[in-house]
């Protein structure tokens, strides 16, 4: 066994850069996820702007190569060290209330 190969292929095994650069877009999409509940709320709490306790993004995409395929790719994006029950709950949520 190679003790150099990565554990998986996900964020553990990319370089510093591309996880940098993972963590400053979930850093930002975090942020922009706490203003829209700013701004949807102000109308009713002007001087009480809410606290996001968590958050989970899910994303369809596709590629050429996947379209050639007839298929694409989906991902789940939640704030780093988030407890899992709450990405869980969120998702259970918005799947009950949106479909």
């Amino acid at each position: 066994m190679n003790d150099d190969a990565p554990l998986s292929g996900g964020y553990m095994s990319w370089d510093d850069d591309r996880r940098a650069r993972f963590d400053e877009a979930r850093e930002l999409a975090g942020k922009a996820i706490a203003d829209m509940c700013r701004i949807h709320t102000e109308d009713g709490h002007p001087d009480d702007p809410p606290y996001v306790q968590g958050w989970v993004a899910a994303a369809e995409w596709t590629n050429v190569e996947f379209e050639r395929n007839n298929s694409g790719g989906r991902f789940i994006f939640a704030p780093y060290g988030q407890m899992l029950s709450v990405g869980a709950g969120l998702a259970d949520w918005a799947r009950t209330r949106h479909l």
